[in-house]
């Protein structure tokens, strides 16, 4: 099977973009969002920050090489939202509570990054954020970039926004202008990088 992709190299961005004629099959969509790589919903392709990494992935993307579907049996599976009364018969993989640590990573000529606190669970479903500080890693800084690592303890003012959970375990910030998708912390730093 072929995905028919093509790739370029983005100079004014410092970015790599994938492009496919149709719409890819699960498990080259699952290779994308693994490695990092996001949607442009207005110019319909895939883009990240052009790394070595990132070429030689996009190369075997585009050919369709070394992806199975078996890597990603769980690529989809996340953290699952409980309700105080609910009861589940068989535990998830991932439940939520308060304190767990989320981020959001967003942006198209620069890669932003937010993290935010799990304040409180609502049903099934829902849950309230709070935003909260960040500091670079040390040693990290290069051209108008940096790795970034959460600052639990500094939690921003202001009203909690709801978040929403599906029922496979992908979350995203409850907004009416536009749609945030949240991750679940994995203890590493998070690459972001910005313009003067």
């Amino acid at each position: 099977m072929q995905t028919s992709a093509t790739w370029q190299t983005n100079p004014e961005h410092f970015g790599i973009e994938i492009k496919f004629p149709d719409k890819p099959a699960d498990e080259v969509l699952n290779e994308l969002r693994l490695a990092g790589f996001r949607w442009h919903r207005a110019k319909k392709l895939w883009y990240i920050v052009d790394t070595p990494q990132a070429r030689i992935l996009a190369d075997k993307i585009a050919r369709f090489e070394g992806i199975k579907k078996t890597t990603y049996k769980n690529a989809k599976e996340g953290p699952k939202c409980r309700g105080r009364d609910q009861k589940w018969e068989e535990p998830p993989n991932h439940e939520l509570k308060p304190g767990d640590i989320l981020y959001t990573s967003w942006g198209y000529e620069q890669t932003n990054v937010e993290w935010f606190k799990v304040y409180e669970i609502r049903g099934k479903q829902y849950f309230y954020i709070k935003q909260i500080g960040s500091k670079a890693v040390e040693g990290s800084q290069g051209f108008m970039s940096e790795s970034r690592m959460p600052e639990p303890e500094r939690v921003h003012e202001g009203e909690p926004p709801k978040a929403y959970c599906s029922p496979k375990g992908d979350m995203h910030i409850c907004e009416s202008s536009h749609q945030r998708d949240l991750y679940l912390w994995d203890g590493t730093s998070k690459y972001c990088s910005w313009y003067a």
